[in-house]
Protein backbone atom coordinates (compact mmCIF):
# COMPACT_ATOMS: atom_id res chain seq x y z
CA UNK A 1 0.00 0.00 0.00
CA UNK A 2 1.33 3.41 -0.60
CA UNK A 3 2.37 6.01 2.01
CA UNK A 4 2.99 9.42 2.21
CA UNK A 5 5.11 11.29 4.08
CA UNK A 6 5.92 15.16 4.57
CA UNK A 7 7.20 17.67 7.22
CA UNK A 8 6.10 21.03 8.73
CA UNK A 9 9.00 23.07 10.16
CA UNK A 10 7.18 25.03 13.14
CA UNK A 11 9.11 27.30 15.96
CA UNK A 12 6.75 25.68 18.90
CA UNK A 13 8.65 23.87 21.50
CA UNK A 14 8.17 19.96 21.81
CA UNK A 15 5.93 20.13 24.96
CA UNK A 16 3.01 22.53 23.14
CA UNK A 17 2.37 19.51 20.60
CA UNK A 18 -0.33 18.03 22.95
CA UNK A 19 -1.84 21.91 23.02
CA UNK A 20 -1.48 22.23 18.92
CA UNK A 21 -3.09 18.61 18.84
CA UNK A 22 -6.11 19.44 20.87
CA UNK A 23 -5.78 22.87 19.16
CA UNK A 24 -6.15 21.52 15.39
CA UNK A 25 -8.91 18.79 16.50
CA UNK A 26 -11.33 21.21 18.15
CA UNK A 27 -11.13 23.98 15.01
CA UNK A 28 -10.43 22.10 12.04
CA UNK A 29 -11.24 18.08 12.13
CA UNK A 30 -14.33 18.22 14.00
CA UNK A 31 -15.56 20.84 12.48
CA UNK A 32 -15.59 19.17 9.27
CA UNK A 33 -17.22 15.69 10.03
CA UNK A 34 -17.80 15.03 5.74
CA UNK A 35 -13.91 14.71 5.69
CA UNK A 36 -12.88 13.31 8.61
CA UNK A 37 -13.70 10.74 11.08
CA UNK A 38 -11.65 8.51 14.03
CA UNK A 39 -10.19 11.63 15.51
CA UNK A 40 -8.05 10.53 18.37
CA UNK A 41 -4.84 11.93 20.67
CA UNK A 42 -2.14 9.58 21.63
CA UNK A 43 1.47 9.42 22.98
CA UNK A 44 3.39 6.97 21.85
CA UNK A 45 6.79 7.05 24.20
CA UNK A 46 7.70 10.53 24.78
CA UNK A 47 5.81 11.33 21.43
CA UNK A 48 2.30 13.17 21.42
CA UNK A 49 0.24 11.87 18.51
CA UNK A 50 -3.01 12.79 16.66
CA UNK A 51 -4.29 10.36 14.58
CA UNK A 52 -7.59 10.77 12.12
CA UNK A 53 -9.12 9.21 9.11
CA UNK A 54 -9.99 10.89 6.28
CA UNK A 55 -12.98 9.68 4.19
CA UNK A 56 -15.25 10.69 0.70
CA UNK A 57 -18.74 10.64 0.89
CA UNK A 58 -18.95 7.52 -1.04
CA UNK A 59 -17.07 4.50 0.21
CA UNK A 60 -14.41 4.05 -2.43
CA UNK A 61 -11.26 4.76 -0.07
CA UNK A 62 -10.56 6.21 3.35
CA UNK A 63 -6.92 7.32 3.85
CA UNK A 64 -5.32 6.93 7.33
CA UNK A 65 -3.23 10.59 8.87
CA UNK A 66 -0.64 10.43 11.61
CA UNK A 67 0.67 13.70 13.11
CA UNK A 68 3.85 12.64 14.91
CA UNK A 69 4.52 15.32 17.68
CA UNK A 70 8.46 15.83 16.64
CA UNK A 71 10.69 18.61 15.05
CA UNK A 72 9.65 18.65 12.56
CA UNK A 73 6.28 17.56 12.90
CA UNK A 74 5.89 14.46 11.06
CA UNK A 75 2.58 13.66 8.51
CA UNK A 76 1.98 10.20 7.81
CA UNK A 77 -0.63 9.53 5.11
CA UNK A 78 -1.71 5.49 4.22
CA UNK A 79 -4.48 5.75 1.18
CA UNK A 80 -6.41 2.60 1.44
CA UNK A 81 -5.62 2.22 -2.30
CA UNK A 82 -4.85 4.60 -5.71
CA UNK A 83 -7.93 6.47 -5.90
CA UNK A 84 -7.13 8.90 -2.91
CA UNK A 85 -7.43 12.47 -5.21
CA UNK A 86 -4.89 14.85 -4.77
CA UNK A 87 -7.28 17.40 -3.87
CA UNK A 88 -8.13 15.34 -0.67
CA UNK A 89 -4.17 15.31 0.10
CA UNK A 90 -3.80 18.90 -0.60
CA UNK A 91 -7.08 19.94 1.73
CA UNK A 92 -5.28 18.10 4.33
CA UNK A 93 -2.35 19.75 4.10
CA UNK A 94 -3.70 23.14 4.65
CA UNK A 95 -6.16 22.12 7.03
CA UNK A 96 -2.73 21.04 9.07
CA UNK A 97 -0.57 23.65 8.07
CA UNK A 98 -3.46 26.51 8.90
CA UNK A 99 -3.71 24.63 11.71
CA UNK A 100 -0.25 25.07 12.95
CA UNK A 101 -0.04 28.63 12.09
CA UNK A 102 -2.76 29.45 13.76
CA UNK A 103 -1.85 28.09 16.64
CA UNK A 104 1.45 29.73 16.49
CA UNK A 105 -0.06 33.16 16.04
CA UNK A 106 -2.16 32.67 19.10
CA UNK A 107 0.81 31.66 21.14
CA UNK A 108 2.86 34.57 19.93
CA UNK A 109 0.18 37.24 21.03
CA UNK A 110 1.95 36.64 24.87
CA UNK A 111 5.43 36.54 23.69
CA UNK A 112 6.81 39.92 23.67
CA UNK A 113 10.05 41.94 25.47
CA UNK A 114 11.15 44.98 26.39
CA UNK A 115 14.06 47.22 24.83
CA UNK A 116 16.67 49.64 25.63
CA UNK A 117 19.82 51.34 24.15
CA UNK A 118 22.96 51.84 26.46
CA UNK A 119 21.89 52.73 30.06
CA UNK A 120 19.04 54.97 28.63
CA UNK A 121 15.65 54.30 29.61
CA UNK A 122 13.54 52.26 26.74
CA UNK A 123 11.04 53.32 24.22
CA UNK A 124 7.32 52.09 23.99
CA UNK A 125 7.47 49.27 21.63
CA UNK A 126 4.56 50.23 18.71
CA UNK A 127 3.58 50.17 15.35
CA UNK A 128 5.50 52.76 13.26
CA UNK A 129 3.68 56.58 12.79
CA UNK A 130 2.23 57.35 9.67
CA UNK A 131 5.49 59.11 8.58
CA UNK A 132 7.80 56.70 9.87
CA UNK A 133 5.68 53.84 8.16
CA UNK A 134 5.66 55.74 4.86
CA UNK A 135 10.03 55.99 5.22
CA UNK A 136 10.03 52.39 6.11
CA UNK A 137 8.13 51.49 3.27
CA UNK A 138 10.30 53.13 0.55
CA UNK A 139 13.52 51.57 2.35
CA UNK A 140 11.87 48.44 1.63
CA UNK A 141 13.82 46.37 -0.85
CA UNK A 142 16.48 48.93 -1.56
CA UNK A 143 14.10 52.13 -2.38
CA UNK A 144 12.11 50.01 -5.34
CA UNK A 145 8.74 50.90 -3.58
CA UNK A 146 9.71 54.33 -4.09
CA UNK A 147 10.78 54.40 -7.74
CA UNK A 148 7.41 52.69 -8.72
CA UNK A 149 5.48 54.89 -6.53
CA UNK A 150 6.82 57.96 -8.38
CA UNK A 151 6.61 56.10 -11.79
CA UNK A 152 3.17 55.69 -11.33
CA UNK A 153 2.45 58.81 -10.16
CA UNK A 154 4.35 60.94 -13.18
CA UNK A 155 2.21 59.00 -15.31
CA UNK A 156 -0.82 60.40 -14.03
CA UNK A 157 0.20 64.06 -13.93
CA UNK A 158 2.65 63.45 -17.85
CA UNK A 159 -0.93 64.17 -19.96
CA UNK A 160 -0.70 67.47 -18.25
CA UNK A 161 2.77 68.71 -17.66
CA UNK A 162 4.04 67.06 -20.37
CA UNK A 163 7.72 67.94 -20.57
CA UNK A 164 8.03 69.11 -16.97
CA UNK A 165 6.89 65.80 -15.43
CA UNK A 166 9.87 63.53 -16.63
CA UNK A 167 12.99 66.18 -15.49
CA UNK A 168 10.97 67.00 -12.19
CA UNK A 169 10.20 62.96 -11.66
CA UNK A 170 13.89 61.96 -12.27
CA UNK A 171 15.39 65.17 -10.02
CA UNK A 172 13.06 64.29 -7.11
CA UNK A 173 14.23 60.18 -7.28
CA UNK A 174 17.50 61.72 -7.50
CA UNK A 175 17.77 63.92 -4.66
CA UNK A 176 15.76 61.17 -3.03
CA UNK A 177 18.51 58.69 -3.30
CA UNK A 178 21.61 60.80 -2.31
CA UNK A 179 19.64 61.66 1.26
CA UNK A 180 19.00 58.65 1.55
CA UNK A 181 20.77 57.15 4.16
CA UNK A 182 19.86 60.47 6.44
CA UNK A 183 16.07 60.07 5.69
CA UNK A 184 16.07 56.68 6.73
CA UNK A 185 18.01 57.35 10.59
CA UNK A 186 14.73 59.65 11.14
CA UNK A 187 12.81 56.38 11.55
CA UNK A 188 15.06 55.08 14.06
CA UNK A 189 14.22 55.53 18.01
CA UNK A 190 17.86 55.54 19.02
CA UNK A 191 20.87 56.22 17.43
CA UNK A 192 23.88 53.82 18.13
CA UNK A 193 27.94 54.63 18.45
CA UNK A 194 30.72 53.58 20.34
CA UNK A 195 29.27 55.40 23.63
CA UNK A 196 25.34 53.75 23.50
CA UNK A 197 26.40 50.51 21.36
CA UNK A 198 24.31 47.78 23.66
CA UNK A 199 20.98 46.76 23.12
CA UNK A 200 19.27 45.31 25.91
CA UNK A 201 16.63 42.88 25.20
CA UNK A 202 14.21 40.85 27.52
CA UNK A 203 11.95 38.50 25.84
CA UNK A 204 8.87 36.93 27.99
CA UNK A 205 6.05 34.94 27.64
CA UNK A 206 2.83 35.74 29.01
CA UNK A 207 0.24 32.52 28.99
CA UNK A 208 -3.38 33.58 26.98
CA UNK A 209 -5.13 32.68 29.91
CA UNK A 210 -3.85 35.07 31.90
CA UNK A 211 -3.28 37.57 29.37
CA UNK A 212 -7.15 37.18 28.84
CA UNK A 213 -7.74 37.66 33.14
CA UNK A 214 -5.99 41.16 32.24
CA UNK A 215 -8.14 44.31 31.15
CA UNK A 216 -6.16 45.66 28.49
CA UNK A 217 -5.76 49.23 29.89
CA UNK A 218 -4.57 47.64 33.20
CA UNK A 219 -2.05 45.50 31.44
CA UNK A 220 -0.56 47.73 29.31
CA UNK A 221 -0.27 50.06 32.42
CA UNK A 222 1.67 47.72 34.38
CA UNK A 223 3.53 46.31 31.60
CA UNK A 224 4.86 49.99 31.71
CA UNK A 225 5.58 50.39 35.44
CA UNK A 226 7.42 46.82 35.32
CA UNK A 227 9.70 47.53 32.32
CA UNK A 228 10.58 50.80 34.65
CA UNK A 229 10.88 48.76 37.80
CA UNK A 230 13.48 46.69 36.11
CA UNK A 231 15.33 49.20 34.59
CA UNK A 232 15.71 51.36 38.40
CA UNK A 233 17.24 47.61 39.62
CA UNK A 234 19.33 46.85 36.55
CA UNK A 235 20.63 49.37 34.06
CA UNK A 236 20.16 52.45 36.20
CA UNK A 237 22.34 51.39 38.86
CA UNK A 238 24.81 49.86 36.40
CA UNK A 239 23.67 46.33 36.41
CA UNK A 240 22.58 43.93 33.02
CA UNK A 241 19.19 42.96 32.32
CA UNK A 242 19.13 39.68 34.30
CA UNK A 243 16.12 36.97 34.26
CA UNK A 244 15.80 36.60 38.39
CA UNK A 245 15.73 40.15 38.57
CA UNK A 246 12.61 40.31 36.16
CA UNK A 247 11.04 37.01 37.47
CA UNK A 248 10.90 39.10 40.60
CA UNK A 249 9.60 42.12 39.13
CA UNK A 250 6.12 40.18 37.57
CA UNK A 251 5.70 38.52 40.13
CA UNK A 252 5.80 41.89 42.50
CA UNK A 253 3.08 42.96 40.14
CA UNK A 254 0.92 39.39 39.94
CA UNK A 255 1.28 38.68 36.73
CA UNK A 256 2.49 35.17 35.73
CA UNK A 257 5.25 34.18 33.10
CA UNK A 258 6.74 31.49 31.56
CA UNK A 259 10.25 30.79 33.57
CA UNK A 260 11.54 28.73 31.14
CA UNK A 261 10.54 31.57 28.59
CA UNK A 262 12.35 34.62 30.01
CA UNK A 263 15.50 35.62 28.64
CA UNK A 264 17.84 38.28 28.99
CA UNK A 265 20.43 39.24 26.24
CA UNK A 266 22.87 42.37 25.63
CA UNK A 267 23.84 42.22 22.03
CA UNK A 268 26.64 44.90 21.16
CA UNK A 269 25.37 46.01 17.61
CA UNK A 270 27.96 49.11 17.36
CA UNK A 271 30.79 46.00 17.87
CA UNK A 272 28.73 43.58 15.62
CA UNK A 273 28.60 45.67 12.82
CA UNK A 274 32.38 46.93 13.26
CA UNK A 275 33.13 43.07 12.71
CA UNK A 276 31.26 42.40 9.64
CA UNK A 277 32.71 45.97 8.30
CA UNK A 278 36.34 45.31 8.90
CA UNK A 279 35.35 41.83 6.72
CA UNK A 280 33.94 43.80 4.31
CA UNK A 281 37.14 46.99 3.95
CA UNK A 282 34.47 49.62 4.11
CA UNK A 283 34.05 52.72 6.14
CA UNK A 284 31.96 52.23 9.20
CA UNK A 285 27.76 53.10 8.38
CA UNK A 286 25.66 54.87 10.78
CA UNK A 287 23.35 52.81 12.77
CA UNK A 288 19.77 53.39 14.12
CA UNK A 289 17.60 51.19 15.99
CA UNK A 290 13.63 51.40 15.79
CA UNK A 291 11.90 49.84 18.73
CA UNK A 292 9.29 47.48 16.07
CA UNK A 293 8.51 44.11 16.71
CA UNK A 294 8.62 43.85 12.78
CA UNK A 295 11.84 42.15 12.31
CA UNK A 296 13.74 43.67 9.42
CA UNK A 297 16.92 45.68 8.49
CA UNK A 298 17.36 48.05 5.71
CA UNK A 299 20.05 49.84 4.48
CA UNK A 300 20.72 53.64 2.46
CA UNK A 301 22.54 55.65 0.69
CA UNK A 302 24.30 56.40 -2.52
CA UNK A 303 27.73 55.06 -1.22
CA UNK A 304 29.59 53.10 1.68
CA UNK A 305 31.03 56.20 2.98
CA UNK A 306 27.43 57.73 3.16
CA UNK A 307 25.45 54.76 4.56
CA UNK A 308 22.76 54.07 7.48
CA UNK A 309 21.50 50.67 8.29
CA UNK A 310 18.23 50.36 10.77
CA UNK A 311 17.75 47.67 12.50
CA UNK A 312 14.24 46.78 14.15
CA UNK A 313 14.52 45.61 17.97
CA UNK A 314 12.00 42.62 16.54
CA UNK A 315 15.01 41.72 14.37
CA UNK A 316 17.57 41.56 17.44
CA UNK A 317 15.04 39.88 19.67
CA UNK A 318 14.59 37.06 17.40
CA UNK A 319 18.42 36.28 15.93
CA UNK A 320 21.68 35.00 17.52
CA UNK A 321 24.37 36.98 16.75
CA UNK A 322 26.19 34.42 14.07
CA UNK A 323 22.97 35.00 12.19
CA UNK A 324 22.56 39.16 12.58
CA UNK A 325 26.49 38.85 11.36
CA UNK A 326 24.33 37.22 8.33
CA UNK A 327 21.77 39.95 7.93
CA UNK A 328 24.40 42.68 8.51
CA UNK A 329 26.73 41.08 5.82
CA UNK A 330 23.72 41.55 3.12
CA UNK A 331 23.01 44.59 3.86
CA UNK A 332 26.46 46.07 3.87
CA UNK A 333 27.07 44.14 0.34
CA UNK A 334 23.96 46.72 -0.72
CA UNK A 335 26.13 49.52 0.17
CA UNK A 336 29.27 48.60 -0.50
CA UNK A 337 28.00 47.47 -4.41
CA UNK A 338 25.89 51.07 -4.48
CA UNK A 339 22.75 49.25 -5.09
CA UNK A 340 20.68 52.40 -4.59
CA UNK A 341 22.28 54.05 -7.54
CA UNK A 342 22.02 51.25 -9.95
CA UNK A 343 18.08 50.57 -9.02
CA UNK A 344 17.87 54.33 -9.72
CA UNK A 345 19.83 54.08 -12.96
CA UNK A 346 17.94 51.41 -14.00
CA UNK A 347 14.86 52.19 -13.21
CA UNK A 348 14.88 56.26 -14.80
CA UNK A 349 16.05 54.18 -17.99
CA UNK A 350 12.90 52.20 -17.96
CA UNK A 351 10.58 54.88 -17.03
CA UNK A 352 12.33 57.24 -19.91
CA UNK A 353 11.92 54.13 -22.50
CA UNK A 354 8.34 53.93 -21.64
CA UNK A 355 7.94 57.49 -22.09
CA UNK A 356 9.51 56.83 -25.69
CA UNK A 357 8.05 54.17 -26.55
CA UNK A 358 3.80 55.14 -25.58
CA UNK A 359 3.27 57.05 -28.57
CA UNK A 360 5.21 54.38 -31.19
CA UNK A 361 2.77 51.47 -29.42
CA UNK A 362 -0.11 54.05 -29.32
CA UNK A 363 -0.01 53.64 -33.09
CA UNK A 364 0.95 50.11 -33.95
CA UNK A 365 -1.86 48.59 -31.55
CA UNK A 366 -4.71 51.48 -32.72
CA UNK A 367 -6.51 49.42 -35.07
CA UNK A 368 -6.42 46.44 -32.41
CA UNK A 369 -8.87 45.56 -29.92
CA UNK A 370 -8.03 46.95 -26.68
CA UNK A 371 -4.98 48.96 -27.46
CA UNK A 372 -4.40 50.78 -23.77
CA UNK A 373 -4.40 46.87 -22.44
CA UNK A 374 -1.05 45.43 -24.93
CA UNK A 375 0.59 48.85 -24.10
CA UNK A 376 0.34 48.50 -20.05
CA UNK A 377 1.08 45.05 -20.80
CA UNK A 378 4.51 46.12 -22.98
CA UNK A 379 5.17 48.71 -19.84
CA UNK A 380 4.24 45.90 -17.12
CA UNK A 381 7.36 43.61 -18.67
CA UNK A 382 9.28 46.42 -18.42
CA UNK A 383 8.79 46.87 -14.91
CA UNK A 384 9.15 43.23 -14.40
CA UNK A 385 12.65 43.24 -15.72
CA UNK A 386 13.86 46.10 -12.85
CA UNK A 387 12.39 44.13 -10.69
CA UNK A 388 13.86 41.12 -11.64
CA UNK A 389 17.53 42.94 -11.51
CA UNK A 390 16.17 43.84 -7.98
CA UNK A 391 15.88 40.08 -6.89
CA UNK A 392 19.29 39.24 -8.70
CA UNK A 393 20.53 42.07 -6.76
CA UNK A 394 19.03 40.79 -3.19
CA UNK A 395 21.23 37.34 -4.49
CA UNK A 396 24.49 38.83 -4.82
CA UNK A 397 23.98 40.11 -1.38
CA UNK A 398 23.32 36.96 -0.05
CA UNK A 399 26.13 35.29 -1.47
CA UNK A 400 28.57 38.53 -0.39
CA UNK A 401 27.30 38.11 3.18
CA UNK A 402 28.00 34.23 2.55
CA UNK A 403 32.04 35.08 1.03
CA UNK A 404 33.40 37.69 3.65
CA UNK A 405 30.88 37.18 6.98
CA UNK A 406 31.51 33.57 6.29
CA UNK A 407 28.23 32.61 7.58
CA UNK A 408 25.91 30.94 5.03
CA UNK A 409 24.46 28.34 7.29
CA UNK A 410 23.37 31.36 9.84
CA UNK A 411 22.04 33.49 7.24
CA UNK A 412 19.81 30.61 6.12
CA UNK A 413 18.61 29.98 9.61
CA UNK A 414 17.97 34.05 9.68
CA UNK A 415 15.96 33.92 6.47
CA UNK A 416 14.09 30.46 7.99
CA UNK A 417 12.89 33.14 10.87
CA UNK A 418 12.11 35.91 9.17
CA UNK A 419 9.83 34.68 6.41
CA UNK A 420 8.90 31.36 8.20
CA UNK A 421 5.83 31.37 7.24
CA UNK A 422 6.17 32.07 3.16
CA UNK A 423 8.95 29.29 3.55
CA UNK A 424 6.73 26.78 4.79
CA UNK A 425 4.20 27.24 2.05
CA UNK A 426 6.59 27.61 -0.33
CA UNK A 427 8.27 24.44 0.59
CA UNK A 428 4.88 22.50 0.78
CA UNK A 429 3.68 23.33 -2.74
CA UNK A 430 6.98 24.29 -4.48
CA UNK A 431 7.75 27.40 -5.66
CA UNK A 432 5.72 28.91 -8.85
CA UNK A 433 6.39 31.04 -11.41
CA UNK A 434 4.05 33.61 -10.37
CA UNK A 435 6.29 34.02 -7.11
CA UNK A 436 8.82 35.36 -9.42
CA UNK A 437 6.66 37.59 -11.27
CA UNK A 438 5.49 38.95 -8.05
CA UNK A 439 6.55 43.12 -7.52
CA UNK A 440 8.75 42.20 -4.56
CA UNK A 441 12.48 42.86 -4.59
CA UNK A 442 13.69 39.93 -3.27
CA UNK A 443 13.78 36.16 -4.52
CA UNK A 444 11.51 33.26 -3.46
CA UNK A 445 12.48 32.74 0.30
CA UNK A 446 12.67 29.12 -0.45
CA UNK A 447 15.06 29.37 -3.62
CA UNK A 448 17.01 31.94 -1.34
CA UNK A 449 17.49 29.67 1.64
CA UNK A 450 17.95 26.20 -0.24
CA UNK A 451 20.90 28.22 -2.35
CA UNK A 452 22.58 29.22 0.90
CA UNK A 453 22.21 25.77 2.29
CA UNK A 454 23.77 23.79 -0.80
CA UNK A 455 26.87 26.58 -0.79
CA UNK A 456 29.83 24.61 -0.05
CA UNK A 457 32.66 27.02 -0.91
CA UNK A 458 31.45 30.69 -1.03
CA UNK A 459 34.95 31.80 -1.51
CA UNK A 460 35.88 30.17 -4.42
CA UNK A 461 33.08 32.11 -6.58
CA UNK A 462 34.91 34.89 -8.28
CA UNK A 463 31.94 36.76 -9.11
CA UNK A 464 28.63 37.08 -6.97
CA UNK A 465 26.79 39.21 -9.55
CA UNK A 466 27.60 36.72 -12.37
CA UNK A 467 26.89 33.46 -10.14
CA UNK A 468 23.43 35.02 -8.97
CA UNK A 469 22.51 36.00 -12.40
CA UNK A 470 22.48 32.34 -13.57
CA UNK A 471 21.15 30.93 -9.95
CA UNK A 472 18.17 33.65 -10.58
CA UNK A 473 17.54 32.45 -14.14
CA UNK A 474 18.22 28.91 -13.02
CA UNK A 475 15.18 29.40 -10.35
CA UNK A 476 13.42 30.88 -12.69
CA UNK A 477 13.15 28.21 -15.42
CA UNK A 478 12.80 25.63 -12.99
CA UNK A 479 9.76 27.29 -12.30
CA UNK A 480 8.52 26.77 -15.32
CA UNK A 481 9.36 22.83 -14.99
CA UNK A 482 11.28 23.23 -18.36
Amino acid sequence: MLSLRYYIDTELQEEAFGALFDFIMKYYLYRNPQYYKDIRRTRVGDVEVLEFTAIPRHKKWSMEVEVRGVKPLEVRMRPSNRLVPMTVINRIRTHLLMGVITFEESVARGRTYFAWVGRGKAIDERELSRGKKMIYALFTGNMMLSYLTFILASSLFLPVFKFYIPIAFLLFQFVLMILSHRILILSGDWIVDQENSTVHILKFHIPTRVLMEIPAEIGIRSLMEIREEIYRRTLKVGRSIDRQTALEVFSMYGIDVVPEETEAKAVNIYELTKSAVERFHLPMPRLAVVNTVVPNALSAGPSPRLGTILISTGLLARLDEDELLGILGHELSHLKNRDSLVLFIFSSIAYLLQLRLFPLLLWFFWFTFFPYLYIYLFMALIMGGVYFVSKILEARCDLESAIYVGKPDALARALKKLGFQKFRFEKISGIKIQDWFRLEPHPPISFRISRLEALESPGKIRSPLIQSMRDCLSGFFSSLRI
